[in-house]
């Protein structure tokens, strides 16, 4: 396996390990008396901003951009981040968190759909296992948890579709030759702009804590690990599987649940969660066959 490889494997297990534990933290900002949803997002992007501009200039990035880039960034950068994280808290109101979740890791089988459609990209036939195997996990997922409210349910799959287009951007979009760190600052800057003028206008604005500070600024700092070495993971080894070794994230949320809130899976849902790791075997296989190819 050339090595290019392996770390785009590292680099997206470790990003979707970080993934995982965010939630976690989220929780307890949000749990906080007075918090809003809409407030605490922009404390997360405004510390996430600071630190990647850190980071971006430690290490002497430039932060030139086209207009091409800006209006790519615009759209597809912070305008699916806002797509995505709003649709998946509005599917909410309709159907349970596990529920919400299941349908929003429709991503990988979107990326894999999308990549096929509009960019002609031929998959390795593990990569298809992968793609069932996925579709089969969702099911077993869906099911156990039970079949909830239709428009909850696509709401939340849209979610999904939101974040597949940010990955597929890293690769196809007109910024795909900007330094990582860079195009991470755009989008956390953008996104925080937005959020700030939402809060505002909906006067939604409220002083946090020294204990919901300190899980800000946690968060923030794995939310700015994570999206660069997600972004790295594309560049190396393509959207489609680092979508489906995205799968580790929901894996890693039931760990942390069961260490923190013991909430321990029905036994169909560990057969789900069995399936979600299984695909991500299979494209690491795939991944491996096709370098030495």
């Amino acid at each position: 396996m050339k090595s290019d490889t392996i770390k785009g494997i590292v680099y997206s297990i470790i990003s979707a390990v970080i993934y995982g534990i965010v939630p976690l933290m989220t929780k307890e900002i949000t749990s906080a008396q007075g918090a809003t949803l809409s407030g605490s997002m922009v404390y997360r992007f405004l510390c996430s901003t600071v630190f990647v501009l850190v980071y971006v200039c430690w290490k002497k990035y430039s932060l030139r951009i086209t207009r091409a880039q800006f209006r790519d960034l615009m759209i597809f950068g912070a305008g699916a981040t806002i797509f995505t994280s709003t649709l998946l808290v509005i599917s909410y109101r309709y159907i349970s968190l596990g529920l919400a979740t299941a349908c929003h890791f429709f991503y990988p089988v979107a990326v894999c759909i999308i990549m096929r459609i509009l960019f002609r990209e031929k998959f390795h036939r593990l990569t298809y296992y992968a793609i069932f195997c996925t579709l089969a996990a969702l099911v077993l997922l869906i099911y156990s948890y039970g079949i909830g409210s239709i428009v909850g349910m696509i709401i939340a799959v849209l979610s999904g579709i939101g974040w597949g287009t940010y990955l597929i951007a890293f690769e196809k979009a007109s910024y795909k030759d900007l330094e990582q760190p860079a195009t991470i600052f755009y989008v956390m800057s953008l996104t925080l702009i937005c959020y700030f003028l939402y809060s505002v206008v909906m006067r939604t604005m409220y002083v946090p804590g020294t204990r919901e500070i300190f899980f800000m600024v946690t968060s923030s700092l794995g939310l700015v690990t994570a999206m660069i070495l997600t972004a790295k993971g594309v560049v190396l080894i393509g959207s489609p599987s680092v979508a489906f070794i995205s799968l580790f994230e929901p894996i890693t949320c039931v760990i942390t649940d069961i260490l923190f809130y013991h909430a321990v899976p029905q036994g169909i849902q560990w057969a789900g969660y069995f399936l979600m790791l299984l695909s991500i075997v299979l494209v690491t296989i795939a991944d491996t066959a096709k370098n030495k190819a």
